[in-house]
């Protein structure tokens, strides 16, 4: 299991490269790629633009490495850790980043839910207006088509545009209380999809376009989600096929919770994630373009 996971994680990363550094890779600013060198960043625990790779620090104390800080679904084509990378690219590898965001909630599941025959036979979504109207599974399209038929709707908007698909916003207690809860991604991957796998409930989803050190990309249809079309035209179908087949959505939950298992491990974490630092150290090698 730990092989077959460094093996997804790390992609290409498996020769020897080098990597020529130019003044754009140089700078370090949030949200940027960035050359990562822990020997020269100083007082790193308060520094707001490092917060992201704590993990880094904690895990090597003298790396470096090509990085990326904040949401990614583009395309690279030198080795980057990253905390997601579009399904597919082989040459970002990735890490637990943003540890608190993406992963400190789901461990409090259990406290909070419910049994799923308990739970309301209806779907729920909210979530902020974040990413492009032009993704595949967008979440402009989805409020657009169900906002008034489901119980769906942005907590937070950015623009006057969208306001008038604003409902109340529910807690994860709150949504908890739902059979079918659907996941859409935002600025890269669908940040409520870790807990939703760890909950009682079902997730519902277009197939994902990102991954993270979840990966998504290994989820299966009918198996681990139930799923719709990248255009959410099918939704209400969908809805309709979870109350014939209540059993299959049951079955589905359960299959997320045992998905979420293998990440529960902290020591086999810190293992998995220096393993790939080590690897990365042993083939990727930095020299200043001349």
């Amino acid at each position: 299991m730990n092989f077959d996971r460094i093996k997804y994680y790390i992609g290409d990363c498996l020769k020897k490269t080098t990597i020529f550094l130019n003044n754009r890779l140089l700078r370090k600013q949030h949200g940027k790629l960035i050359f990562f060198d822990s020997k020269k960043i100083k007082d790193y625990k308060i520094t707001n633009k490092y917060d992201y790779l704590y993990p880094i620090f904690e895990l090597n104390s003298n790396f470096k490495c090509l990085t990326k800080v904040g949401d990614n679904i583009k395309t690279f084509s030198g080795f980057y850790f990253l905390k997601s990378r579009k399904i597919g690219d082989k040459k970002a590898i990735l890490l637990k980043l943003n540890f608190d965001r993406h992963w400190n909630i789901y461990r409090t599941i259990k406290n909070i839910d419910i049994p799923f025959s308990q739970k309301k036979n209806v779907c729920i979504w909210r979530g902020s207006a974040t990413g492009s109207i032009s993704r595949l599974g967008n979440r402009f399209e989805l409020i657009e088509k169900y906002f008034k038929k489901f119980n769906v709707g942005f907590s937070t908007v950015y623009t006057k545009k969208y306001e008038k698909y604003l409902k109340p916003s529910l807690s994860i207690k709150e949504q908890l209380k739902y059979k079918y809860i659907i996941s859409a991604e935002g600025n890269d991957v669908s940040t409520s999809l870790k807990w939703i796998l760890e909950s009682n409930s079902v997730p519902i989803m277009p197939k994902p376009t990102c991954e993270s050190w979840l990966m998504e990309g290994l989820l299966k249809p009918f198996v681990h989600y139930i799923p719709v079309k990248n255009n959410w035209s099918d939704l209400d179908i969908m809805i309709e096929f979870c109350k014939k087949n209540d059993k299959l959505c049951h079955n589905i939950a359960m299959n997320g919770k045992l998905w979420m298992v293998k990440f529960k491990n902290a020591k086999n974490e810190i293992y998995l994630q220096k393993k790939l630092i080590n690897i990365y150290q042993k083939f990727v090698k930095f020299k200043n373009k001349k």
